[in-house]
């Protein structure tokens, strides 16, 4: 038989497509047979192999490129992981391939194609086939491809810090990630002091500089995971920073401590028409604690006193100095009226932090008895101001101001029952504070705030004269309750003193006048009595000289 021009007496591999085969056939005696043909038909049902993907490309917008080797001429068709798809021809391909053999098509070089999705896509499966000339179609190829971005999320740190203080936060990641540093975190008012952890899981510690609040966040793209997507943007975490606050605090609490001792050193000016009092020298000293009073006499028209004292317990250091220097007219006897000028110093110091003022009030001031009564009346109005230091920290220091009124009125008056002087009095005070606003040294702004104190004193105090064969001893005592009441404008009206409310204080105390040297004086009193975060109490013992 013949394929073509062929003569084959033998099997033959017929190609694809359809084939004419030609018969002879000769008997024995010589005669020929009438030649026959026919068609033979071979169709390619093989599908080829299934595409190799060299490599899937993730573009920055989330679209895909994908690379990949088939059968040369092959349609690749890739469906891609929303379900969308892309058909391209690999290289090599011929139609002409319908009729060449399979074996000339396997031994072929290998078709190359490349195909990119039309959209980003999202996270999932590339499946990839490959259909020949003929119609076949391979198995699929499937890639998982990984397009989603890890998450951040920052946790753990507190919602306030101390000055300078430091803390601990924790980074957390949705999935492993690499190339994350310390220097991709982003943060303000502070600094990353140290990074640890690894995979998903970082911890950094954050110092702060005391400048304002902490801000802290991981911007997108600052660690990336094994697929190379850039991480995204994760949360910001504010951490409240308290130095202007606790600062703040300090100020109104001084300031509050300085009002209430503006109103305890206050003069007596009812003696300028009652005729008691006297120069007097006096000083006190016990552990931890010391003062001095010296002033002139009641019967001068120009006047002075000068009170100070210290205190130490424990890491706490607290020192005052008050002086006033006045002078009056008396319009009348039962009246006078007159000016005053006035200075103090508070100095407190609690560890590393000190705060310290000086200050200065100057006004008028009167004093009247009732006609027949042994019942005085005094008032005085003073406005001055103060030069501060504050060293909250002790790191730094800064200097402030403020301005200052202070007014009084106090009713005295003075019964005997025989021997025994009984003294009621009412006194009633204000002082207001109002400091200016400033620029600290880390570069803070320290906001204005003030402070205002009322207080009420009433009660009386008693004496009762005891024989003694040489000299005068006198015992004392007193009983009064007193009520303050604070209020302050911004952080100033979220510090209350411990004083303020209603208390009792108690006094006893004895004193014996040499009829040669000076008064002996001994003096106790007990402050704070029911209150329930107050209580002061004392014991002096004092030498007095009169001139």
């Amino acid at each position: 038989y013949k394929v073509g021009s062929t003569t084959l007496t033998g099997a033959y591999d017929f190609p694809v497509g359809e084939t004419t085969v030609t018969m002879d056939a000769v008997d024995s005696a010589g005669n020929a047979a009438i030649q026959v043909s026919f068609t033979v038909t071979v169709s390619d049902v093989t599908p080829p192999p299934a595409p190799t993907v060299a490599e899937v490309t993730i573009n920055p917008d989330k679209t895909l490129i994908v690379f990949g080797t088939t059968e040369p001429g092959a349609t690749v068709t890739v469906t891609f992981p929303d379900g969308t798809r892309a058909t391209t021809t690999a290289s090599g391909g011929s139609p002409a391939g319908a009729t060449q053999f399979r074996q000339t098509v396997q031994n072929a070089a290998t078709g190359s194609w490349t195909v990119t999705s039309a959209t980003p896509q999202p996270s999932g499966d590339v499946t990839v086939t490959a259909t020949d000339v003929n119609g076949n179609t391979s198995g699929a190829s499937l890639v998982l491809v990984d397009t989603t971005p890890p998450d951040v999320v920052i946790s753990g740190a507190p919602e306030r810090l101390t000055h300078k203080g430091s803390f601990d936060a924790t980074i957390t990641f949705s999935e492993s990630v690499t190339g994350f540093t310390a220097s991709d975190i982003t943060v303000s008012h502070a600094n990353v002091t140290a990074l640890s952890g690894s995979g998903a899981i970082y911890t950094a510690t954050i110092t702060s500089t005391g400048t304002g609040d902490v801000n802290l966040a991981v911007p997108a793209d600052a660690a990336e995971d094994a697929a190379g997507n850039g991480t995204t943007a994760s949360n910001t975490l504010v951490v409240a920073d308290t130095t202007v606050e606790e600062t703040q605090k300090t100020i109104a609490s001084f300031m509050y401590s300085r009002a209430n001792q503006l109103i305890a050193n206050q003069p007596d000016l009812t003696g300028f028409i009652s005729g008691s009092g006297g120069g007097t020298l006096n000083a006190a000293v016990t552990r931890g604690h010391g003062q001095f009073d010296l002033s002139s006499g009641t019967d001068r028209s120009l006047w002075f006193a000068l009170k100070g004292s210290w205190a130490k317990d424990g890491t706490s250091d607290t020192s005052s100095a008050f002086g006033v220097i006045g002078s009056h007219i008396h319009l009348r006897e039962t009246l006078l009226v007159g000016a005053m000028l006035q200075f103090d110093h508070l100095s407190q110091q609690d560890g590393a932090a000190r705060i310290e003022g000086t200050g200065w009030l100057v006004g008028p001031y009167v004093v009247a008895k009732l006609p027949d009564q042994p019942l005085y009346f005094e008032g005085r109005l003073l406005y001055g101001k103060s030069s501060n230091s504050l060293s909250p920290f002790g790191t730094y220091e800064d200097d402030f101001d403020t301005s200052r009124l202070l007014a009084q009125i106090k009713v005295t008056g003075d019964y005997a029952y025989g021997q025994t002087v009984l003294s009621p009095y009412l006194n009633a005070a204000y002082v207001k504070d109002d400091q200016d606003a400033y620029t600290d040294g880390l570069g803070n702004v320290i906001a204005a705030q003030s402070i205002d104190l009322k207080q009420v004193a009433f009660g009386f105090d008693v004496a009762h004269p005891v024989a003694v064969k040489t000299g005068d001893l006198e015992l004392s005592g007193g009983v009064s309750g007193i009520w303050s009441s604070t209020g302050g404008t911004a952080v100033a009206q979220t510090v209350l003193p411990g004083y303020a409310g209603w208390r009792g204080k108690l006094d006893l105390g004895l004193n014996y006048v040499s009829p040669r040297h000076g008064t002996l004086s001994i003096k106790a009193y007990l402050d704070g009595l029911g209150a329930s975060d107050y209580q002061s109490y004392g014991l002096s013992l004092g030498y007095t000289l009169r001139f």
